[in-house]
């Protein structure tokens, strides 16, 4: 027996035949109706930006409640702000050239397959002709 008795087993009949009923209503849309597309939820986070007390609440909101509201219609007003992440990789694919081994006619032949390469120049052999 499975460890997992939830999850779906190859070749086993369909928990769900017949598929999602007529009618059915994601999460989402469920809440943007019940909300009038979010205008509720908007209403609540700026009374709470504002420090008013929510209908029912037995106090007024904290700071730390405030900011959260703020934070919260700033991320869906305006988006998230980008999350900066520093990487360090190592690239050991391409090893050090050591060019100063290399005759002119050598140089030459690299700098118009480079150019090739990039689509600088076409790949016919012979004079390197810049496209700019």
């Amino acid at each position: 027996m499975s460890d997992k008795p939830w999850q779906f087993k190859a070749g086993a009949p369909s928990a769900n035949p017949s598929g999602r009923p007529k009618g059915f209503k994601s999460m989402a849309e469920q809440i943007r109706k019940k909300t009038n597309n979010g205008e509720l939820l908007i209403a609540f986070a700026f009374k709470i930006l504002n420090g008013e007390k929510p209908q029912n609440a037995h106090k007024d909101p904290t700071l730390e409640q405030r900011i959260d509201a703020m934070k919260w219609l700033a991320d869906r007003g305006f988006g998230k702000s980008a999350q900066l992440v520093h990487l360090e990789i190592e690239d050991n694919r391409f090893p050090e050239i050591d060019f100063s081994k290399l005759s002119g006619n050598e140089l030459s032949e690299f700098e118009r397959l480079i150019d090739v390469a990039i689509g600088k120049t076409p790949s016919l052999p012979g004079k390197v002709i810049d496209h700019e």
